[in-house]
This record gives C-alpha cells, structure tokens and sequence, in this order.
C-alpha cells in the first residue's frame, strides 16, 4: 500500500535527521514530498488516522528543516482533531510531540507547553526514558520563552538526569541546551556556558549541524554577556 510505504520511509528517516546523514535524508524526503502529502490526504480521507499519525510523528524535523511548518502543523492538526479512542501510547505521543515542536517554530509557545504536556504523560506512561527526556526539554522550551523560569529550570533538570540515566548522548545534548537557556535568561552566564560547552561537546560528536549552532548560539551570548567578546 502507497501511504504503508511511506510511512515506513518516514519512520527510517527521523533518526537520521539528527545526525552526519541529516542533508541526505532531508534531500529524499524533499524528493518524495508529494508522495508525502498524497499518503497523509489518503489517511484524511480514508479516515486511517493511525497511518497519518505515524507520519506526522515522524516528519516534524523534516518539516522545519525545510520551511514546511505550516503546511505540517495543519496536517497534524487535522489528524489530532480526528484521533480514535483506540490511537494512543507512542503513537499519539510522538504526534502531539511534533505538534509542540511545529507550534515553537511558528512561535506560539503556549500551544507549546500544552502539545508538550500532553505528550510527557504519554511518555511517562508508554515511552523510555530517552523520548522522555525529549519532551522535558521541549515542555521546558516553552516555559522559559513564556517567562515560568522557575518551573523551566526544574523540568529541564528532571530531564537531563533522565537523559545521564539513559546514557542517550542525543537526548543529553538537547535537555544541555535547555539547560543552558535558563540560567542564560536568568543573567547566570557562568552557570550557562558549563551547560553549553558539554552539549557542544555532544553535538559536535554527533554531527548534528543545528544542534550545533543552537549550541554555539547559546555559548556565544553567554559569554558577550560576560564581556567575553
């Protein structure tokens, strides 16, 4: 079946849209962006949500890699909209995930922390402490951008420990610039740069190239901040 295909292409790519590959993947994804669009309509239509649910779960990074956020997060809204009772555990985790991702590029950051909310039960219930720690950091995103520091800085804690546990090195370099963000927003350059060093670190070995540039972002207004120009 078409949309089957592509589900699976789907599923094979978002791993390697974090690492050394990401360009590669990013390209065919954008080849078969058609292909892409046909199988989730299919799944509109047809009302097989499960298929458009494991799509959406896995093309969020391909949608923001590619400027692709409003057309993704109207995808994932409608399917969010029609999910079936039966459609849960890390399926729907994975999707109400993708939706706080798309709403953080699109900059509405309490949408964020509610798709962020949603999806850490899910985690907590049916995901591994990895994922976890994923959705930490993103519901902690929200909560710095929003101005709750506060309640950032003990998620974004809660989420690296989980990612250190799971020994995850790309979950530890996202939760680490998270990390990093609220001391940052806080004035406590210091304790910021020692978050953003380990996650360059990380990054740098993982060969994700925006994770590396948030990385240096992050370090570099650290340090103008202490006059370190």
């Amino acid at each position: 079946m078409h949309a089957r295909y592509y589900l699976t292409l789907a599923q094979s790519a978002e791993p390697e849209l974090y690492g050394l590959r990401q360009e590669t993947w990013l390209d065919r994804l954008e080849e078969e962006v058609n292909n892409l669009r046909e199988a989730l309509n299919w799944s509109l239509d047809q009302g097989e949500i499960k298929i458009g649910i494991g799509l959406a779960g896995s093309l969020w990074n391909f949608w923001t890699g590619r400027g692709l956020q409003r057309e993704g997060m109207e995808y994932v809204r409608k399917l969010l909209e029609l999910r079936p009772d039966e459609i849960g555990g890390m399926p729907l985790a994975r999707a109400l995930y993708a939706a706080g991702q798309l709403s953080y590029t699109l900059g509405d950051f309490m949408g964020v922390k509610e798709y962020a909310q949603e999806s850490l039960e899910l985690y907590r219930q049916f995901g591994g402490p990895a994922d976890t720690a994923m959705a930490f950091e993103l519901l902690s995103a929200a909560l710095v951008t929003i101005g709750e520091l506060q309640q950032a800085e003990a998620v974004a804690l809660e989420g690296l420990a989980l990612s250190r546990g799971a020994n995850d090195r790309r979950a530890m370099a996202y939760t680490l610039l998270v990390c990093g963000a609220v001391p940052s927003t806080q004035g406590k350059n210091q304790d910021a740069i020692v978050f953003f060093r380990e996650g360059l670190t990380l990054a740098q070995g993982l060969g994700d190239a925006r994770l590396i540039a948030y990385e240096l972002t992050g370090l570099g207004t650290a340090e103008t901040n202490l006059g370190e120009y």
